[in-house]
């Protein structure tokens, strides 16, 4: 049988498993995915108000517990909104992992796309070795080199009062810059 698998950004992720069953999805690769747009089920999370109008929850819901895709739930575990998201989803699919990928954003792999490893994220899925430990590590070796990563974790430090930290950021963030080919 043929292994079927995807990789779904934030509303892409919604669907490739709310589609599971239909594509005959065995692995997903979900990256910052909702749960949901509907205000009822994630009244946390106003970033689809203005599509959800005409929105059903109901026909809108994830199959609860009813299909066993495996996989990955990348998030930015500093975003609220996505990271609520991903408690719900795996709730209702147990065989998805969280995986925290911090100072990344929305979407939580802008730091790997940034220095060029997304192919890296493509190939493990193929081969089937995605694992959260593998994951954390394409995630730390692309976050040295990451200008998105380095501001990201700079502001977070100044918003929680930590200057040294903030500096630490501050001057990797300028070692990057100084490096960039124009």
């Amino acid at each position: 049988m043929e292994h079927v698998a995807a990789i779904g950004f934030s509303m892409g992720g919604y669907a490739g498993l709310r589609l599971a069953r239909a594509l005959n999805l065995k692995s997903l690769l979900a990256v910052s995915p909702q749960f949901s747009i509907s205000e009822e089920h994630v009244p946390f999370d106003p970033r689809f108000k203005k599509w959800a109008t005409e929105f059903d929850p109901d026909l809108g819901a994830l199959p609860s517990r009813s299909y066993p895709v495996r996989g990955l739930i990348l998030v930015d575990p500093f975003n609220r909104a996505d990271l609520l998201n991903a408690r719900m989803i795996q709730d209702a699919f147990p065989t998805m992992k969280i995986v925290r990928l911090c100072f990344t954003g929305h979407p939580a792999t802008k730091a790997i796309r940034q220095t060029g490893g997304y192919g890296r994220l493509q190939k493990m899925l193929l081969r089937q070795r995605l694992s959260p430990e593998r994951m954390v590590h394409v995630h730390r070796a692309a976050r040295l080199k990451s200008h998105h990563y380095w501001a990201r974790l700079a502001a977070a430090a100044a918003k929680t009062g930590r200057p040294e930290l903030e500096n630490h950021a501050l001057k990797r963030l300028g070692e990057l810059n100084e490096n960039l080919v124009l």
